[in-house]
């Protein structure tokens, strides 16, 4: 389950990239949108996937692969209802989504600790993607205890 978890989140792991690049940990809008970073490219952990199956030398190594295409799938799925990605990328660049949600999170504030709680209560009011991701971790939990882990 931790495995299938990470790789949900993986793909979000691009935003350390950015960190370092623009030197900063409140990042605004036109210094990077992180899902123009490879690392959101949907065919990179198809392949990543693929490579762990057939090199798995257990059945343990081919359900991590199996983890790491659903959670990151999954993640791109939720990513494009509102966000868009980059679905054809080595093609093309373009993000494609569902529905375009334009809102742009405009900072106030340049602290830790106040931007990014700033950001997760924008989040949450402005994303219908966050009600659901939400509800997929609720669900995740109940599954959970209900299995008696």
């Amino acid at each position: 389950m931790l495995i299938g978890i990470f790789f949900g989140i993986a793909p979000d792991l691009d935003f350390f990239y950015g960190f370092a690049k623009y030197h900063t940990w409140t990042p605004s809008e036109h210094q990077f949108q992180h899902r123009t970073f490879l690392t959101h490219a949907p065919i990179l952990w198809l392949t990543l996937a693929m490579i762990v199956y057939l090199i798995a030398p257990d059945p343990f190594w081919k359900e991590v692969a199996v983890l790491i295409w659903t959670g990151s799938w999954t993640h791109f799925l939720l990513d494009s209802i509102e966000s868009g990605i980059m679905w054809l990328w080595p093609f093309r660049t373009k993000r494609y989504a569902f529905i375009r949600n334009e809102k742009k999170y405009l900072p106030n504030e340049k602290r830790f600790i106040p931007f990014w709680w700033g950001f997760t209560k924008w989040y949450v009011n402005s994303f219908v993607t966050s009600k659901l991701e939400l509800a997929l971790i609720i669900i995740g939990v109940v599954f959970w205890i209900s299995r008696g882990y």
